[in-house]
């Protein structure tokens, strides 16, 4: 139970750092400066941005959110299922690979995110300032390792599966 409550906090986190992040909201002077920024964007030019190029951003950003949302959900109802059903039922291995896909897209389409935002703001919005970035760190590529060795897993277990009930047919 504990885990699928982290699940969700942390789904909570990312779609409100979305927000701010996309959004010209400023959080209130508490003592300390803070400012949510989209990957990529220097504060001032986060600040600088026009109403179009901010939705252009939060529109990339919101395809990468989703998905992570869908590999979220997916990863709840695993977990929610595995005391009451067969690990290896095919429901479970179902949602276990559909988590390790979304994920790993999620990520993937993060790593593109940046490189893609600059090139549909100069060939669509006009702005031929956008420098094209590209920005991955060890810890996508981590995330990318784990979603691969999670939908291997899935896959073994579905082999787990056929041959525990191919060995039931044999006695």
């Amino acid at each position: 139970m504990l885990i699928r409550v982290l699940v969700w906090v942390f789904a909570a986190v990312q779609v409100l750092g979305y927000l701010l992040a996309w959004s010209s909201y400023a959080i209130p002077d508490l003592g300390f400066r803070m400012q949510w920024v989209p990957k990529g964007i220097l504060v001032d030019e986060a600040l600088a941005l026009g109403l179009s190029q901010r939705l252009l951003g939060a529109g990339l950003g919101g395809l990468s959110l989703a998905l992570l949302l869908a590999g979220l959900w997916c990863l709840d109802r695993l977990l929610r299922n595995l005391p009451g059903q067969s690990i290896f039922s095919l429901h479970n291995i179902a949602n276990l690979r559909r988590f390790a896909g979304a994920a790993g897209l999620s990520t993937a389409m993060g790593i593109a995110e940046l490189p893609l935002r600059a090139l549909l703001g100069r060939y669509l919005l006009g702005n031929m300032d956008l420098s094209i970035k590209v920005q991955v760190s060890s810890e996508q590529l981590f995330v990318l390792l784990i979603c691969g060795v999670f939908y291997v897993l899935a896959d073994l277990m579905h082999e787990a599966r056929r041959l525990a009930e191919e060995n039931e047919a044999f006695v």
